[in-house]
């Protein structure tokens, strides 16, 4: 008996959304300490958060290997507890293993969420579409209407990738969020890279600029 072609399997916008908004929010939780605008417009207002200075030394500095992902960050980074429990049955048939990681500095100005997914045979997740999730994502959750940003094509290691980037402004304060989004046959990385103010956009590009897809 001939063996059946696999159907492909489309992931809709709002399948991406509900993936993408749990580790963004666990990215953002990394900034503001806590989950939802509320809690994040909440400690924008903090002087002491506003002012103090981050300090990473060169030691502090270390590359860690999650998922075939090689980073360099100033932090250690943890496995999120499950999410399981936040994404629809309908969604959760598309996917086979579904992991979130986050570290932040220990004055919150500098967090990094990575998420690993690898969904089943037959689905097929479009990278733009992953790009426009997380921005919607990211900007819902902080309250702001969807902001202009930039996208560029480029490859990591020979994996094809999307990065988008788009700064706003809450309670007057200065983010940035680079987004990075990696795909691999079945396999789907995304990063959210969230710096608050000026005196972390170094650290965050040096993070940026460390990702590496391990063979």
């Amino acid at each position: 008996m001939s063996e059946q072609p696999v159907k492909e399997r489309f992931l809709s916008l709002r399948s991406i959304l509900t993936i993408l908004g749990i580790f963004v929010v666990l990215g953002l939780a990394g900034i503001s300490g806590g989950i939802g605008k509320e809690v994040a417009r909440s400690v924008f207002k903090n002087s002491t958060f506003l002012n103090s200075a981050p300090r990473y030394s060169e030691k502090a500095w270390k590359r860690t290997s999650i998922r075939s992902i090689s980073i360099e960050t100033p932090f250690a980074f943890k496995r999120a507890s499950s999410v399981n429990h936040y994404i629809s049955k309908e969604t959760r048939k598309l996917i086979e293993i579904y992991e979130s990681y986050q570290g932040k500095s220990s004055n919150r100005r500098l967090s990094v969420a990575l998420s690993y997914c690898i969904y089943k045979v037959g689905t097929r997740v479009d990278l733009d579409g992953s790009v426009r999730g997380a921005i919607a994502s990211i900007s819902g959750a902080l309250g702001l209407s969807i902001p202009e940003y930039s996208v560029d094509k480029f490859a990591i290691d020979g994996v094809e990738a999307r990065k988008a980037h788009f700064q706003a402004s809450v309670e007057g304060q200065a983010i940035q969020v680079v987004v990075i989004v990696l795909a691999q046959s079945r396999t789907h990385w995304v990063l959210v890279v969230t710096d608050v103010n000026d005196s972390t956009h170094a650290a965050a590009q040096r993070v940026i600029n460390s990702i590496r897809v391990l063979p």
